[in-house]
C-alpha cells in the first residue's frame, strides 16, 4: 500500500476577504461605531472570534496536509491560534486577568493580523 498526496482547493481570496472585513469591523469597534447600533464589546469580540477561525480554516493555515504539519509557518499559526483560542476562553469565562473586553478585542485583532500576515507568505500552488 502506498500513500498518495491529495491536493485540495483552498479559497485564499475568500479567506483574505474575510480577514479584510474583520479588520474593518475591528476598526469600527475601536472607533466606537458599533456602540451606536447597540453592539457590545463582548458580542463584537465573539463575532471577531468566529470570523477569525473561519478565515483560518479556509486559508492556507488550514491546509497542513498539503504544506506539512511541521512547516515553520504552520507552527507559528498553531502558536498564534492557540493564543487566540485561550483569549476567547478567558473572555468567555471572564477570567480575572482580562482587563476589559475591548482590550481583549484589540489583542485578538492583533493576533488575527499576524496570522493573516503569516498566511499570505505561503507560496502559490
Amino acid at each position: 500500500m502506498t500513500a498518495q498526496a491529495v491536493s485540495t482547493k483552498t479559497n485564499k481570496s475568500a479567506a483574505l476577504l474575510l480577514s479584510v472585513v474583520s479588520l474593518l469591523f475591528a476598526g469600527s469597534v475601536l472607533l466606537g461605531l458599533t456602540q451606536k447600533i447597540g453592539l457590545s464589546d463582548r458580542a463584537a469580540f465573539f463575532i471577531l472570534v468566529i470570523a477569525g477561525f473561519t478565515a483560518c480554516a479556509m486559508g492556507k493555515l488550514g491546509q497542513g496536509h498539503i504544506y506539512g504539519w511541521f512547516n515553520f509557518r504552520h507552527i507559528l499559526g498553531y502558536v498564534f491560534g492557540s493564543l487566540a483560542l485561550l483569549l476567547a476562553v478567558a473572555v468567555l469565562f471572564q477570567w480575572p486577568f482580562i482587563g476589559s473586553e475591548r482590550s481583549a478585542f484589540l489583542a485578538l485583532a492583533v493576533l488575527m493580523l499576524v496570522k493573516t500576515g503569516i498566511a499570505v507568505t505561503y507560496p502559490r500552488r
